[in-house]
């Protein structure tokens, strides 16, 4: 005898096959949709592992500058070669103009740049992760007497300064009026020779680098007391990983800074 069923519990046989289509048929999106997220995971798994960086150098010399056979020369060249070997990357680094460099510095994530002076107006800016030289700040005069610190840079009637420099703000926080702002390191030592300017707040790297390059007579280059001193550092974007940022502190450990030293005496 064949069981009986209420009307309202029988399903047609049409209906049923309806139904176990539909259930194959999101079964299937379920598998093509775990087959997508996999291969997706697979592509950013590793790069979540080992985050790509790009070393990239400010052309800034003598600190770092391209030489004459294509090489980087300065003392910035090593710790950045050795950066960019630390993740496996031996091909060149690229050296941008200064600005430009410390625009690529600030719009990536994973940028790591030298170099770059420490100032209180960059401090909150970067992540500064190996200091590479000090450097002291003076007045330069060239065939004039010495500029006897700020009384006597106050005195004269300009003091040239490459603009956005360690220098300009140095000079500004101490309240000089009379800084004339120049684009160049070049400019301004051609500047200084010629008598446009009275004197130049530099370091004795800066000057002596193009003092040399424009063939300036460096015996008639006097100098004055130290108005304070830049650090020079290898910095990273701001806002970089903590873990890579310790990566590549390490990497550069075995680097020591170096303090360049000046006499306080005419040169």
């Amino acid at each position: 005898m064949m069981p009986s069923f209420a009307p309202e519990t029988m399903v047609s046989l049409p209906i049923l096959a309806k139904v176990c289509e539909v259930q194959r048929e999101l079964f299937q999106r379920a598998v093509t949709y775990l087959a997508l997220v996999s291969g997706a995971l697979s592509f950013v798994l590793p790069a979540l592992a080992d985050e790509p960086i790009r070393v990239i150098g400010a052309d800034l010399p003598p600190y770092l500058y391209t030489a004459s056979d294509g090489s980087l020369a300065g003392p910035f060249a090593q710790p950045l070669q050795s950066v960019n070997q630390s993740f496996g990357d031996s091909s060149p680094i690229d050296v941008f103009p200064w600005r430009r460099a410390l625009a690529e510095l600030e719009g990536s994530d994973n940028v790591i740049m030298g170099p770059l002076a420490r100032t209180p107006g960059r401090e909150s800016r970067f992540k500064w992760i190996k200091l590479i030289i000090t450097d002291k700040v003076c007045f330069f005069s060239y065939g004039r007497p010495a500029i006897s610190g700020l009384v006597g840079a106050s005195d004269v009637r300009s003091i040239g300064v490459r603009d956005l420099s360690p220098m300009q703000e140095m000079a500004t926080r101490a309240g000089l009026a009379n800084l004339e702002t120049l684009e160049s390191d070049r400019t301004t030592v051609r500047m200084l020779a010629a008598g446009r300017i009275d004197g130049w707040l530099t370091t004795s790297s800066f000057l002596g680098y193009w003092g040399r390059v424009q063939s300036i007579d460096l015996a008639n280059i006097h100098v004055g007391p130290p108005l304070g001193t830049i650090e020079v550092y290898v910095v990273a974007s701001p806002r970089m990983h903590p873990d890579l940022v310790a990566r590549i502190a390490a990497s550069l450990s075995r680097f020591s800074y170096a303090q360049k030293r000046m006499a306080s005496s005419d040169q």
